[in-house]
């Protein structure tokens, strides 16, 4: 079997070698003469999938490994009898740990209590059911939209598989006009779509932002083409959002240099990069490939690097003014994202060719972090209460 896979594909070459001939190409610098004797490709989002791509070579699948799919073609695929597989929800653990820890270092820096401030999750798929899950235990209000969603509950096809509390949030679905207006926190989780009968592209436009209760925190984790970057800066400016989280941007990897100085913490389009994502992501691609071609695959030995819990965080209670500063203390060491968004800001002095090459960089050579989930609490003095909000955001909090 050939297959070409794309440079940013996680430990691409070693997991699909497994399979036969893996060429790893830049992503997207694949063209479709590369193409002529390929069995599988292997992408993530830097790969445009379309026709051009894929016309008249025998490519019969094409795996992406990340949540998104605005950069695939399905409707040429489909009709082209090209088997496609995603990885959605492969990062979702990464992305709510990147918001819960964005929310805590704005709301400490200001010393603000965050327990019965409001949050608005703005689609409620797999990041945004983690997320309220992660921010109801730690004091947070959930306020839900999802519109797909909403009629599906007034059809009553609500998926009967869920669980007890995913049904509860999910009678909490409102409308964006009902929860804007409350929420202190505003969160993006929807994918782009341009068409259907809720296309998300620019939807957070000047109306959107109109809606938001003045001085919110704004936070955008899905995708760049959902926001309308100078309706979000002149929100910013004229003071009706105090803060601007932003990890994806409207025309990557050339970034908005204003809106990236105007956020408060500014990422290249990381906020899924746990090592525990990215690992999953191409697990899962290669789960597929499997299936279809009937390929023995090394599952075993994957999944137990996929689990591979190495990060251990002491903390002596006692050394702090108070439980809620050792409870930031962990997650500042847990993942350091001011680091991560100043790496960033950093590359808005270089020249424009520079700024797009440090960029994808910085993507592709993410450092590795671990999910709240990969992590080991060993606390002294902690009550039990303390470690239980720990535990419920994901860590392992031992006795």
């Amino acid at each position: 079997m050939n297959i070409v896979c794309a440079e940013s594909v996680f430990k691409g070459k070693e997991i699909f070698d497994e399979f036969g001939d893996c060429t790893v190409i830049p992503d997207k610098k694949i063209k479709n003469d590369d193409l002529k004797g390929t069995d599988a490709l292997i992408i993530r989002s830097g790969t445009i999938v379309n026709q051009q791509l894929l016309d008249k070579t025998p490519v019969k699948f094409v795996g992406t490994a990340t949540s998104g799919i605005d950069h695939i073609d399905l409707k040429w695929i489909k009709q082209n009898n090209v088997y496609f597989q995603d990885a959605k929800g492969s990062n979702a653990e990464s992305v709510a740990d990147y918001v819960i820890t964005a929310i805590l270092k704005i709301m400490s820096k200001d010393k603000v209590d965050f327990k019965g401030k409001k949050i608005a999750i703005v689609g409620y798929g797999a990041v945004g059911t983690i997320l309220a899950k992660k921010a109801k235990s730690i004091g947070l209000k959930i306020l839900l939209n999802d519109p797909p969603l909403l009629e599906s509950k007034r059809l009553n096809k609500i998926n009967k598989s869920t669980s007890d509390n995913n049904r509860e949030i999910r009678n909490k679905l409102k409308k964006l006009d009902e929860i804007l207006p409350q929420a202190d926190i505003v969160s993006i989780h929807t994918p782009l779509t341009t068409i259907g009968k809720w296309p998300t592209k620019n939807l957070v436009n000047k109306d959107f932002l109109d809606l938001i209760k003045k001085g919110a925190i704004f936070i955008n984790t899905s995708r760049g083409g959902v926001c309308d970057e100078s309706a979000l800066l002149n929100a910013k400016k004229n003071g009706a959002i105090r803060y601007i989280v932003t990890d994806v941007w409207k025309d990557e990897p050339n970034y908005n240099i204003e809106l990236c100085n105007q956020s408060i913490i500014a990422t290249p389009h990381i906020a899924g990069h746990s090592y525990h994502a990215k690992f999953l992501g191409s697990y899962w691609i290669a789960l597929s490939l499997s299936k279809l071609f009937k390929i023995n695959f090394n599952q075993k030995s994957h999944s137990e690097n996929i689990n591979l819990i190495n990060k251990t965080i002491h903390i002596n209670i006692k050394t702090f003014i108070s439980e809620e500063r050792a409870f930031i203390n962990i997650i500042d060491q847990a993942y350091d994202i001011i680091e991560d968004s100043n790496l960033m800001k950093e590359t808005n002095k270089k020249t424009d060719i520079e700024r797009l090459e440090a960029f994808k960089h910085m993507r592709l050579n993410y450092p590795i972090r671990r999910e709240f989930r990969d992590i080991i609490i060993k606390s002294t003095f902690a009550t039990k209460e303390f470690k239980k909000k720990l535990a419920s955001l994901g860590f392992n909090v031992l006795d």
